[in-house]
């Protein structure tokens, strides 16, 4: 079963962009408490973006989600969401989705801003505790271009470590914690303001517990099956 160590933060939404703030998971269960605005949706959405990498609503395509430049004075912020997990075979993983919001004048003198995603990384470590890599999530993530492989050292380094260009990050962290894309998007880390879902028209109902429980898997083994059973038929006759 895959359990959450711990979630870092930095840049994003009210959060510092100066430094990485990190929550710590409690077993068996973690309650987060605060005042209206103190950052409790946003480390559900902190969660769900580093799963499935998918942007809260109202976000303005990304525009709202990291720290505002105009506030921070800079020209530009970085922002960077890591995640600690176990996965559900056993590893101990540790991945990070690094971002960057930009002002810049055109030369008409309208401020444009430009929001991206700079780096998605993956790190696997073989047979390490949470508490043995908190370097991992208390400094930034260095950037790696392409996929490597690393032997174990003495302070517990990383076995694998995988980049965006090398595999779809939204795909591959549901695989590694054992749980369905569309299960940890709407029922897990699902935003209070996508909590609705279930009161939707028919149609978008159906679709969204199709994608929950893998139906169309079985809707073209059910086809398969038909086809199989036509051909059959059709050679006995």
């Amino acid at each position: 079963m895959t359990t959450l160590n711990k979630l870092g933060i930095q840049g994003i939404r009210s959060f510092s962009s100066e430094r990485i703030e990190a929550i710590e998971f409690e077993k068996p269960v973690t309650l987060i408490v605060g005042h209206n605005g103190a950052g409790k949706t946003t480390v559900i959405e902190c969660l769900k973006m580093a799963a499935t990498g998918v942007l809260p609503p109202n976000c303005d395509k990304g525009h709202g989600f990291v720290f505002d430049p105009n506030v921070a004075g800079v020209p530009e912020v970085k922002g960077q969401i890591k995640l600690m997990f176990r996965s559900a075979a056993g590893k101990q993983v540790v991945m990070s989705r690094i971002f960057q919001l930009t002002n810049q004048r055109n030369r008409a003198g309208v401020l444009k801003t430009t929001f991206k995603q700079l780096e998605s990384l993956i790190k696997i470590f073989a047979e390490l505790d949470s508490s043995a890599a908190p370097e991992y999530l208390e400094h930034a993530m260095s950037y790696h271009t392409h996929f490597e492989r690393k032997v174990k050292g003495e302070n517990g380094a990383p076995t694998q470590t995988i980049t965006k260009k090398c595999a779809d990050m939204d795909v591959l962290i549901p695989q590694l914690m054992g749980v369905p894309k569309a299960v940890l998007e709407s029922v897990i880390f699902c935003h209070q303001e996508d909590s609705n879902w279930p009161l939707s028209d028919k149609a978008a109902l159906k679709k969204k517990f199709d994608d929950i429980f893998g139906s169309a898997r079985y809707t073209k083994a059910l086809e398969s099956i038909e086809k199989c059973r036509k051909e059959l038929m059709a050679e006995t006759k």
